[in-house]
């Protein structure tokens, strides 16, 4: 069971020697160096200078939250290293992450208000992720809710159930369903 609510958590304990277990965020380097592994895929930290500063800020943006972190890193990822297109994710995930109790007006007792903001808070993240998705690989993305949760799908069976709904369509003569099927996969 995964909750940010306590109550919920307790209740799910078969005894009262059950233990919960809090996820923590992450310290700053430790962020930083999962952010960077992800997004670059080095254990070393080689990558374009120009992008040190950029990275490190949008680490931090992330709070240290892991999900957020491997989120965002895997959006950018798959994106040109432009600068401004960073600095633009960067400042996306900052409006996610502000206060969303107060942004939507919201009065939560103290002991409510940071799990409803990191909860909130990742879910705006996966929405500005999903956001930017294109419109084929949404699809195949959506299809999975299909699926209950925790349901083990396999690779090639989803990528033949794809190809079944006609989410995948090839680009040219030479391509195969199943190879570009593969690649809308690896890229999700």
């Amino acid at each position: 069971m995964t909750t940010c609510i306590d109550n919920i958590a307790k209740s799910c304990c078969s005894t009262t020697g059950d233990s919960i277990y809090q996820v923590k965020c992450l310290p700053e380097l430790e962020g930083r160096r999962l952010f960077i592994e992800r997004t670059f895929g080095l254990e070393k930290w080689q990558f374009p200078s120009w992008l040190k500063e950029v990275s490190s800020e949008i680490s931090r943006t992330c709070g240290g939250w892991p999900i957020v972190i491997l989120t965002v890193a895997s959006l950018l990822a798959t994106k040109s290293s432009s600068e401004d297109h960073w600095k633009m994710i960067q400042g996306s995930i900052g409006l996610a992450l502000v206060r969303p109790h107060r942004r939507e007006g919201l009065a939560l007792e103290q002991s409510q208000v940071h799990s409803y903001d990191s909860l909130l808070g990742v879910k705006n993240i996966l929405y500005i992720c999903y956001n930017d998705l294109p419109q084929h690989l949404k699809t195949c993305l959506l299809y999975l809710s299909i699926y209950p949760e925790g349901y083990v799908i396999g690779r090639d069976h989803l990528i033949r159930r794809w190809i079944a709904e006609g989410f995948i369509s090839v680009r040219s003569e030479h391509d195969n369903l199943e190879e570009v099927g593969q690649c809308y996969f690896n890229e999700l």
